[in-house]
């Protein structure tokens, strides 16, 4: 709640991030960012780690190395090359996933989030999204969380894991495809209830509604009692 009422009141007032300072790093360093920076870039197999009091204007993750956040603020947090971005909590103005990185919420709040370029991953499990964007050929798996606004384009794949899933006006489904634009619903795996309004579904992009496990066996199961009855 307090990252949330950060970033409402950053945006309201419109302020921005002086940094205080500027961190690079590389090999194996590491690093806890607690206070003001402007910007942060990551190299090799670094980490940092962006806590209570953390905030960083443009935080970038390159080749193979890591981001966890736990709190604070990001204005702009880049997954680039092979890295991985890891959110439990805290607030981000941009999220982007490139370049084969992975991107991993648990929680948080995220403004927008936008996976492009070539091979970026995001696997969300938690937290808020406000407008999430799969581009390109991106891969986005979703298990849980709340989210506003979605739109997949390009050759972006995206899958929404859940249950009792429910079209509304627009939307139809082809096999396990969301075809057309308009609010899809359901409920994740622990219950939750959720609802998302798919803005853009283009032609060349795959929006899927997975049904969990149990579902699908006694739809199996089901089907298999109809057979047998058949050949009765």
């Amino acid at each position: 709640m307090k990252a949330r009422a950060i970033l409402v009141a950053m945006a309201v007032l419109g302020l921005t991030v002086v940094g205080r300072a500027d961190f690079e790093l590389h090999g194996l360093e590491e690093l806890t960012v607690n206070t003001l920076h402007n910007t942060g870039t990551l190299y090799d197999q670094s980490n940092v780690e962006v806590v209570t009091g953390g905030f960083v204007t443009d935080l970038r993750a390159h080749d193979s190395s890591s981001v966890t956040m736990t709190d604070g603020y990001a204005s702009f947090l880049f997954g680039l090359d092979d890295a991985t971005v890891s959110i439990s909590g805290g607030a981000i103005g941009l999220l982007s996933a490139s370049h084969n990185s992975a991107v991993n919420i648990y929680g948080g709040v995220v403004t927008d989030f936008s996976g492009s370029l070539t091979g970026g991953s995001l696997n969300v499990f938690g937290g808020g999204l406000s407008n999430l964007l799969a581009g390109n050929s991106s891969i986005i798996d979703i298990y849980g969380g709340e989210m506003l606004t979605f739109s997949g384009i390009e050759h972006s794949t995206t899958t929404f894991h859940g249950q009792d899933f429910v079209l509304g006006d627009g939307l139809f489904l082809d096999g396990d495809e969301v075809l057309g634009t308009g609010a899809l619903s359901g409920k994740w795996f622990d219950g939750t209830a959720w609802s998302v309004n798919i803005q853009q579904n283009d032609a060349t992009a795959a929006i899927l509604a997975i049904p969990e496990p149990a579902t699908l066996s006694l739809l199996a199961m089901g089907g298999l009692a109809v057979m047998r009855r058949r050949r009765k």
